[in-house]
């Protein structure tokens, strides 16, 4: 058996997290699912985690802003869309500039460019391009 993906690899820190509640790991290991086993193009919205994990969309906001301070995810936004980074002790799993073109979109989701923003921002921020935004 080869080496784990960085999907399989966060799936277990998040299993392993003595810190988050059944709540929070749920959506975490939702979320999860729609990510490539290398951790990329995690894009699910928050009404879709929050239907598929059974609770409330206010709930997996939350749970999602919890699992941000806990070092296991960082939210980028690009477009008005947020993009889902897999983290262990606040370091990603993945480069979240190596994003691959969406096969739903002709538009790559590449973080960095002058139409993006390249910093984590809150869950549900939703940055006007070419605005300055406070860190």
């Amino acid at each position: 058996m080869g080496s784990p993906t960085v999907q399989q690899q966060w799936m277990r820190a998040i299993r392993d997290d003595r810190t988050l509640k059944a709540g929070g790991k749920a959506v975490l290991l939702i979320l999860a699912t729609h990510m490539d086993a290398d951790g990329a193009n995690c894009r699910p919205g928050v009404n879709l985690l929050a239907t598929e994990s059974g609770m409330g969309r206010d709930a997996a906001f939350d749970n999602l802003e919890k699992a941000k301070q806990a070092g296991l995810v960082q939210v980028l936004q690009r477009r008005g869309a947020s993009i889902y980074v897999p983290c262990v002790g606040g370091v990603p799993l993945t480069d979240p500039a190596n994003r691959r073109q969406n096969p739903n979109s002709e538009q790559s989701v590449t973080v960095g460019d002058s139409s993006t923003v390249d910093r984590p921002v809150t869950v549900g921020e939703t940055p006007t391009v070419g605005s300055s935004l406070s860190t």
